[in-house]
């Protein structure tokens, strides 16, 4: 597989790598003129591109071939996360990208132990873009700023099935929640911090479309909760077969 990087859209044939980008190209891959690499717009496509120069501030590249990437699911699945302390959310980010998700948004709750401002968004987005060009993606997805739980609410009702985890929970499972849901595009998660979820917050949730699941009887911790769940979601709506 060739090197991978993202750059602004552009309907010439050629495509200026700037910043960031153009230092991975230059100063740490330490490609060439002649070399060829991949670019991506963030459109689901391919761009097989030969680099043309290399300057100290910019690469110029032309492109000679578009195609559809297809490492890219079928779905649109969304993570909502209360933050968890630490660097959890460093790898929750890192393997949710790898399995697929198409955006993170990040969320304080009741039970929360951390503070908005310890979470950084910036730095969480830089291993969102690492993550996608290690599994071949077209898309980044996008590490949102942090929200409080009752701002997220409004917006789980844009999604066709919404799953929220929750450890009280004895009656529905998560594999029966997603038999229902076969043809079903966007689809959420919610998943809580290491404090889990107060009942209010429950109960708020089911009135915005979320459906309670729970995971079996063995208690998860939030980032192991987060990369299983969206693993399950991938592999049950049939989103990890080899793709042509």
């Amino acid at each position: 597989m060739s090197k991978r990087f993202f750059a602004d859209y552009t309907e010439d044939d050629v495509i200026i790598l700037k910043d960031q980008e153009h230092h991975h190209l230059a100063n740490v891959v330490r490609l060439k003129a002649g070399d060829q690499v991949t670019v991506c717009f963030n459109d689901g496509y391919d761009n097989i591109c030969e680099i043309v120069e290399i300057k100290k501030n910019h690469a110029v590249l032309k492109i000679l071939s578009r195609e559809k990437n297809i490492n890219e699911a079928g779905i649109d699945l969304t993570l909502f996360q209360a933050a968890p302390k630490g660097d959890k959310l460093d790898l929750i980010v890192q393997k949710c990208v790898e399995l697929g998700v198409n955006k993170i948004v990040p969320f304080l709750s009741q039970f929360t132990q951390v503070k908005e401002h310890s979470v950084k968004t910036d730095r969480l987005n830089k291993i969102a873009l690492e993550a996608a060009k290690q599994c071949g993606r077209a898309v980044v997805p996008r590490v949102e700023k942090t929200y409080k739980f009752a701002e997220i609410l409004p917006r789980l009702k844009e999604f066709d099935l919404v799953l929220m985890p929750y450890e009280l929970e004895t009656q529905q499972d998560i594999k029966t929640a997603l038999e229902g849901a076969v043809g079903k595009q966007k689809i959420a998660i919610i998943i809580g911090s290491e404090g889990g979820f107060s009942q209010e917050e429950v109960d708020l949730a089911k009135e915005y479309n979320a459906q309670t699941v729970t995971l079996g009887n063995r208690i998860l911790r939030a980032e192991t909760a987060a990369i299983s769940v969206a693993a399950i979601v991938m592999y049950q709506l049939d989103q990890m077969k080899k793709g042509e």
